[in-house]
């Protein structure tokens, strides 16, 4: 039960140390396409989401992939024409904040034949790696938190989380600690237990 506490301990100070320095902020997309498919407005919707997530200087590596089917030339030139296709797409944004580092297409290099002639579906794809240079951390030590709609229920609890009352030795469950799904932020709603779990493990240091 000791351990428990001390996990969660560990996980807000490292919360506080990220983000009390420079922080790099990374994140990934894969889109898929369709046999011999190249472009795709879907996906070209996707890469719009992705890319309104970040408001500072970001830089990007797509990496284009191809299956099985067909020859091992024609594939390799699948996936670059794949790659190529998302970068003149992102090109045609014009913004200045983003810099294409590299744009690559790798063939049938993760692909393995399993004789379907459904090829094998999640390695035509392209990958986007990217990655945002030189984010500050925000006042007060917070990390970046995403606004969210927070629905009010009529529910009443029992007792409250006492982060101050714990003794050692003790565990205690921590409600309302969330992350948003495939993404590096914690829920507005979480701020408020993180900071409590901080303030609870430096009065314990005193």
């Amino acid at each position: 039960m000791r351990n428990r506490f001390l996990y969660v301990c560990g996980i807000a100070l490292l919360c506080n140390m990220c983000y009390s320095q420079s922080v790099l902020r990374r994140d990934s997309l894969s889109l898929f396409y369709n046999i011999n498919e190249i472009q795709s407005v879907y996906n070209n919707t996707r890469v719009d989401s992705l890319l309104s997530l970040f408001k500072e200087r970001i830089t990007i590596k797509i990496t284009g992939y191809a299956d099985f089917l067909n020859s091992p030339d024609y594939n390799t030139k699948l996936s670059q024409k794949r790659a190529e296709a998302v970068k003149k797409y992102i090109i045609s944004k014009n913004n200045d904040r983003i810099d294409i580092i590299s744009c690559k297409g790798v063939g049938e290099k993760l692909s393995s034949d399993n004789q379907s002639k459904m090829g094998e579906p999640l390695q035509r794809r392209v990958d986007l790696i990217i990655e945002s240079k030189n984010i500050i951390a925000e006042k007060n030590n917070q990390p970046p938190v995403r606004e969210e709609k927070i629905i009010e229920k009529n529910e009443s609890r029992s007792k409250e989380n006492n982060f101050e009352d714990l003794e050692k030795g003790q565990s205690l469950a921590v409600e309302g600690l969330n992350f948003e799904p495939g993404r590096h932020y914690i829920t507005k709603a979480s701020v408020p237990v993180l900071q409590k779990v901080l303030k609870t493990l430096e009065n314990k240091k005193k």
